[in-house]
This record gives structure tokens, C-alpha cells and sequence, in this order.
């Protein structure tokens, strides 16, 4: 994955590290890149690269966490059964009912 800004661009710069002699060689400075979730133009959650200068000035807002029942989202998934949720992510049918519709038909569990 490339040392790019996703936002601004902003790559690595070059130049000298110079000791006390005056002896010269080169070196990189890396921007202080960040991965984040982001929500797209179409809609789609993206892990993307950027700078913390665009993170800190607002140049990007991060996808908000998907919590469902006061649960992170990944933990909904391992408590459910998967077949009927594959079938709604290829159906493309991944939304806040489709979730309700598999936990509710999931079977109850008594003890």
C-alpha cells in the first residue's frame, strides 16, 4: 500500500541527513499516516490511509460504529447463525432489518 494521502495526497519527502562533518545521505521523511473507516461517495465503508493534518482540520469524517443492541457489530455476527446472513449480504440486502430478520429467526436458546 502506498505512503499517499487518501485526502490531501501528501507523499514523502526527500532530502540530506547532514552530520557534523558535512557527509551527506539520503533519507525520507514519511507523513504521519492514519488508517480510518471512512463512508464513501456511494455509500460504501472504506479503510483508507490519511494524513492526521486532514483527520484534526475535518477534511474527512470517520463512519460512525455500527452498534446493534448496544453490541459492536462483529459480535452480532458470531452470535448469529452465518448461513442466512451470507445470503443477505449476496443478495445485497445488508441493512438493520435484514440482521433483525436472522436473530429473531435464529432458534431460541433455553437452559
Amino acid at each position: 500500500m502506498a505512503r499517499i494521502c487518501y485526502v490531501c495526497g501528501k507523499g514523502p519527502a526527500t532530502g540530506n541527513n547532514v552530520s557534523h562533518a558535512h557527509n551527506k545521505t539520503r533519507r525520507r521523511w514519511l507523513p504521519n499516516l492514519q488508517t480510518v473507516k471512512i463512508v464513501d461517495e456511494s455509500g460504501t465503508r472504506r479503510r483508507v490511509r490519511v494524513c492526521t493534518r486532514c483527520i484534526s482540520s475535518g477534511k474527512v469524517t470517520k463512519a460512525p460504529a455500527i452498534v446493534v443492541d448496544g453490541k459492536p457489530f462483529p459480535r452480532l455476527i458470531l452470535i448469529i447463525r452465518w448461513e442466512p446472513l451470507w445470503h443477505f449480504i449476496a443478495e445485497g440486502v445488508f441493512s438493520l432489518t435484514a440482521l433483525e430478520f436472522v436473530a429473531s429467526s435464529s432458534p431460541s436458546q433455553t437452559s
